[in-house]
C-alpha cells in the first residue's frame, strides 16, 4: 500500500510540473489494478478549446 501512495504522489506532483499525465487503470468495482498509461512529452502551449455539449 506505501508503494500506491508512493507513485500516486509522484503521478501528482509530474502533472502539476506538466512533465506526464498519468492514468491509472481500475476494474469496475475499483477492486483490481489492471495497469497504467500516460501522456508524455505534452506540448502544453497549444491553446484548449473546451466544449460543452
Amino acid at each position: 500500500m506505501e508503494e500506491c501512495k508512493e507513485r500516486a504522489t509522484t503521478a501528482l506532483e509530474a502533472f502539476k510540473e506538466k512533465r506526464d499525465l498519468p492514468f491509472y487503470i481500475f476494474t469496475k468495482d475499483e477492486q483490481n489494478f489492471i495497469g497504467r498509461a500516460g501522456l508524455h512529452h505534452i506540448d502544453w502551449s497549444v491553446p484548449v478549446c473546451y466544449c460543452i455539449s
